[in-house]
């Protein structure tokens, strides 16, 4: 039986696919049917080639009756398999896309709330105590990570801070003092000698001792500068 145009059609018809021939003696084959040609052998009878994103299409070698090249059957079929994939693929690619955009917008939520943050409100709180010299006031202990611990040793250290800050009295302002005798007048206006004033309102301690102009004027009689002379000096 002859496989002519007709036959193609009712074998087109019979398989739904788009079939044509191409006589392999035409000088005017269309580009994809030369090289299709190009690649059959009896290796590879059948050779498929994508024409675009919508088509395959599909070559077969049919022999004449002597064995020779006779025919080229050309098979069309629409690549819905490979839109189908290439549809999955893309909606794949946003999909992790939007993941990933979530990802980061929780990490950087996370970082925000659990370090920044904190750490933004423990920067301001040390500057707001060292700015005022505030050493009364702590910071406040967030919790038990990293970032607590540093509290507690901040605090620990403002704790030592206040206590040395304490132990330290200082006087300060203007002291009412006797022109005369040298007494001073506290707050409560009662006039202290100039040892009890100091001794009272810090830590320093006096040992009493005499200088040689009251040595003079109120012992004259034991010389008490001349004899540490004499003693000090040689022989």
């Amino acid at each position: 039986k002859y496989l002519d145009t007709s036959e193609v059609k009712k074998m087109a018809e019979a398989t739904g696919l788009s079939l044509s021939i191409h006589d392999t003696g035409n000088t005017a084959l269309p580009d994809d049917v030369k090289t299709a040609a190009t690649l059959i052998s009896d290796k590879t009878p059948v050779v498929t080639i994508p024409r675009n994103t919508d088509i395959i299409s599909g070559y077969m070698l049919q022999n004449d009756i002597q064995q020779n090249p006779g025919l080229i059957l050309k098979a069309d079929v629409k690549r819905k398999i490979f839109n189908q994939g290439m549809n999955t693929w893309f909606y794949f690619n946003i999909a992790v896309v939007f993941i990933g955009l979530v990802f980061i917008m929780a990490t950087m939520y996370l970082m925000e709330t659990s370090v920044l943050s904190p750490l933004l409100k423990l920067i301001n709180a040390i500057s707001a105590i060292g700015g005022n010299d505030h050493v009364s006031k702590r910071l406040p202990v967030s919790g038990k990570d990293e970032l607590g611990e540093l509290e507690t040793s901040i605090n620990g250290m403002l704790d030592r801070i206040q206590t040395a800050h304490n132990e330290i009295r200082t006087l300060e302002g203007l002291i009412p003092i006797c022109s005369y005798c040298k007494n001073i007048r506290d707050d409560e206006g009662f006039w202290q000698k100039v040892d009890e004033f100091i001794h009272h309102h810090t830590h320093a301690r006096f040992s009493h001792s005499i200088c040689p102009e009251c040595a003079k004027k109120y012992f004259p009689e034991l010389d008490l500068y001349n004899q540490e002379e004499d003693m000090a000096s040689p022989e």
